[in-house]
């Protein structure tokens, strides 16, 4: 995770830190190494969210357009299954940046979690991808409601990546 809560607040890994998790309050420890990003870490083998990967520089990169306070927001179901989304903005609406494969089923699962969904995904990853991205806008479909003409909302097909 990116931040963890330090005497309250949220902090960014540094060596030295202590802090808890935001997402389950477990203790964290801050990781300030040369090879990848800094980051927090549970105390041994600990995941409260399964959803959680590793970030890289493009998904910081894309969580920084957010204020602070929108970033790896946690969210609750009435079952008590809980993770943590990149980003969920003042009107409930949950962005998920996705640099690396993810699997269908998790995708979907997802999907149904977070019920006002918007996926980034990062189109230009491999070589072939940016021609595979503008393929697929060959299959958008306009899901616009048709009284909002300022607003234009396209869905593109992830079966078509």
């Amino acid at each position: 995770m990116r931040y963890a809560l330090v005497n309250g607040e949220m902090s960014e890994a540094e060596k030295g830190l202590s802090g808890d998790c935001r997402g389950c309050g477990m203790s964290m420890l801050p990781r300030c190494g040369n090879v990848r990003i800094r980051h927090w870490a549970h105390k041994g083998k600990l995941v409260c969210d399964p959803w959680l990967k590793d970030k890289t520089q493009w998904h910081v990169q894309w969580q920084d357009n957010f204020p602070k306070t929108w970033q790896e927001f946690r969210f609750v179901a009435e079952s008590g299954e809980m993770h943590i989304a990149d980003v969920k903005t003042i009107k409930d609406w949950v962005i998920e940046f996705q640099h690396s494969p993810i699997a269908p089923g998790e995708r979907q699962a997802r999907n149904n979690f977070y019920k006002k969904l918007v996926w980034v995904v990062d189109g230009a990853r491999r070589k072939r991808d940016k021609s595979k991205f503008f393929e697929s806008l060959s299959k958008v479909v306009d899901v616009s409601n048709p009284q909002s003409p300022v607003r234009r909302v396209y869905r593109v097909s992830w079966n078509t990546w």
